[in-house]
């Protein structure tokens, strides 16, 4: 049996998931933000900052193995779900790319946005490992088309490791500093 959706609504009502997905990944953990931070520093949006002499975090080595296995969970979960709704958006675009009902430029678009997806996948990835290597035990990049949410697992950021997290984050993807929100995740 095949159900026949009209080409621009199919297209419409998959740009509208796919932009609700991102909106729900982008501001996971967002409402956690303290209230009393500027909505843009010079280098990115954070949650917390420390005074600029502060010295950068070192590594937790105390606390319990539960604790910080809800904190490693924390981003394992992450992962899974950015991979879960990235694994709908691409079986979406192909549904339309596929379809030889829809429009040439609805599946030209279609194959525009899975392409950006494939590229947004390494780059994320990248990031996350760039972030580690400058010495933060675990991070989650979010790429959107005009903007970056970076999770990262510490208790809270200097404001020179907002602008160092942030200048690499730019430096790599072409999103403005101020388009580039960071989160410390405990």
């Amino acid at each position: 049996m095949k159900i026949i959706v009209p080409k621009r609504g199919a297209f419409i009502m998959v740009l509208a998931l796919v932009g609700a997905a991102l909106v729900g990944i982008g501001y996971a953990g967002i409402g956690k933000m303290d209230s009393d931070i500027p909505a843009e520093t010079t280098a990115a949006t954070v949650t917390e900052v420390k005074p600029e002499n502060a010295a950068l975090e070192k590594p937790q080595s105390e606390g319990s193995g539960k604790e910080q296995k809800k904190n490693d969970g924390f981003f394992i979960e992450y992962r899974l779900e950015r991979e879960r709704t990235r694994g709908q958006q691409v079986e979406w675009l192909r549904e339309i790319i596929n379809n030889p009902n829809a429009e040439a430029d609805t599946r030209k678009k279609a194959q525009e946005k899975l392409y950006a997806i494939t590229q947004n996948i390494g780059k994320e990835m990248e990031m996350e490992n760039l972030i580690r290597a400058k010495g933060f035990k675990d991070a989650v990049v979010l790429l959107q088309d005009k903007g970056a949410t970076v999770v990262v697992q510490s208790e809270s950021l200097t404001t020179e490791q907002a602008a160092k997290i942030a200048e690499l984050v730019s430096r790599n993807t072409g999103i403005p500093m101020n388009g580039i929100v960071i989160i410390p995740k405990p």
